[in-house]
């Protein structure tokens, strides 16, 4: 929930349900619900396509140059890999695209980068 506090949770729990509870127990309760549903997602299986978009970009941490890596599944656009490095080399790319193989338990038939993303066949 961004932008919500846990006050603000515990307020709403309070006016709308009459529930009164502590700030710190709606935070234990997202804790503990947010490592079992991290549990639950990472045991899942995508069903991705074989068409996959790759890219990289440019950002600024700390005032220093950074890329971020992603390879998303066309069909789902479901997220298979994110990976961040100082430099924008070959060896930074092919950890990505280990990482999306490993997520979508397969390789990708087709791979598209940059701007090039409209000539897949639609899903």
């Amino acid at each position: 929930m961004k932008g919500v506090s846990y006050r603000s949770i515990a307020d709403h729990l309070k006016q709308i349900y009459g529930l009164e509870v502590s700030h710190i127990t709606v935070m234990n309760w997202v804790n503990t619900y947010l490592s079992r549903i991290t549990q639950f997602v990472k045991s899942m299986q995508p069903q991705v396509g074989d068409y996959w978009l790759a890219d990289e970009q440019f950002i600024k941490v700390k005032g220093n140059q950074q890329y971020v890596w992603n390879v998303l599944d066309n069909k789902t656009r479901f997220l298979l890999a994110s990976n961040a490095s100082k430099t924008r080399s070959y060896d930074d790319a092919r950890r990505t695209f280990k990482k999306a193989k490993k997520t979508a338990g397969k390789k990708a038939k087709t791979v598209v980068t940059g701007e090039a993303h409209w000539l897949i066949p639609s899903a």
